[in-house]
């Protein structure tokens, strides 16, 4: 019981604002129409009042009871929302129904069973059904304007952080041209005397040029995504020589589409980051099909034991997932298999047309 006070203060709390605005809107829709009723109704005292304020209280009742519904089952799953709805406001036309004519009209009640009661009952449950199915409408409308609401401060989180981000970088990067400027510079005087070291200077270079250019536009063509891959699977290599255990499969039509940048990169780079490299009967395994329609993009490996912290991985996919769905909306799927052993995932885009 406790807990349950607990949980309910929490909540009052974290939506103070909320309730209030809530509170006070109910209180003016019934304030007027209390007025409204009360002169064109020609019974007053407990009668009126009971019947008046317990059909408000219902009626509300069941506006957030339907919005509940719509928001759990809307709209993945409409076949269960709808019906649900549905008879959530039947079951108050219902209980309202019988609360007025039963209970505090019972005398009425009783004085009416010779003279076709269940004929009036069934019309006035035909009129309650109709009066609480407007709950049902106002319901749906809230729940389009949370909906709405929802994406929109989404999309002004997602704003914020990727303009937050673009000033980091900004305040944090040194000249790029000076930076591939010292790069080529240090190339040309260590290839001579280490081929090893050479080409992972070179890979490095031709990575970050990929990192600094791709991230001027919104999209970048996926063949630079592809030879980034390729280019930062080989530094691995070069890196850890002969332990590096990795297959990478790759087919289609790569330079007729794009994807936001470094997406696909981030995902074969948290491969190598957080799980087994040298395990030649667990590879990392990727594999790239492009097609005319979709693509389909798989990024698996065995997980690391002596890493423990998965937060920064979810980080990750979450911006990745944030990222697609600004450009894509619902025309993707990003899929996290995360077990006791394996870490894999799964990229599916349609192209939109």
């Amino acid at each position: 019981m406790q807990a349950t006070f607990s949980r309910i203060r929490s909540f009052i709390a974290t939506y103070k604002i909320e309730i209030k605005k809530h509170f006070l809107g109910w209180c003016v829709f019934y304030l007027i129409d209390f007025g409204f009723v009360l002169g064109f109704e020609d019974r007053t005292g407990f009668e009126f009042y009971a019947i008046y304020f317990s059909s408000a209280f219902l009626y509300i009742l069941t506006f957030y009871s339907v919005v509940s519904i719509y928001v759990k089952f809307l709209p993945q799953k409409p076949i269960i929302g709808l019906p649900l709805a549905v008879f959530i406001i039947m079951t108050s036309a219902l209980a309202n129904c019988l609360w007025q004519i039963y209970i505090i009209e019972y005398e009425r009640a009783v004085d009416s069973l010779n003279n076709s009661l269940e004929n009036t009952f069934v019309r006035f449950f035909i009129f309650e059904v109709w009066r609480f199915s407007t709950s049902g409408l106002y319901a749906f409308a809230y729940w389009i304007y949370l909906q709405r609401t929802q994406e929109q401060n989404l999309r002004i989180v997602t704003e914020k952080q990727l303009f937050k981000t673009e000033l980091n970088f900004l305040k944090a990067q040194i000249n790029p041209h000076f930076l591939f400027n010292t790069l080529n510079f240090v190339y040309g005087d260590v290839a001579p005397k280490s081929e090893r070291a050479g080409k992972a200077i070179l890979k490095l270079t031709n990575l970050m040029r990929y990192s600094v250019e791709s991230t001027k536009n919104e999209k970048s063509n996926l063949k630079k995504e592809v030879d980034a891959i390729d280019e930062y699977i080989e530094l691995q290599k070069i890196r850890f020589q002969d332990r590096v255990c990795v297959q990478f499969v790759k087919e289609g039509l790569f330079p007729f589409f794009a994807l936001p940048p470094l997406v696909l990169m981030s995902i074969v780079e948290n491969a190598f980051k957080y799980g087994v490299i040298d395990d030649p009967a667990n590879p990392i395994d990727i594999s790239l099909k492009v097609t005319q329609e979709d693509m389909l993009f798989k990024c698996r490996n065995l997980k690391r034991k002596d890493f423990a912290d998965r937060e920064t991985t979810a980080v990750g996919v979450a911006n990745i997932k944030r990222r697609l769905s600004m450009l894509y909306e619902k025309s993707f799927d990003l899929a996290v298999n995360d077990t006791e052993d394996i870490y894999e995932v799964n990229l599916s885009v349609v192209w939109q047309k």
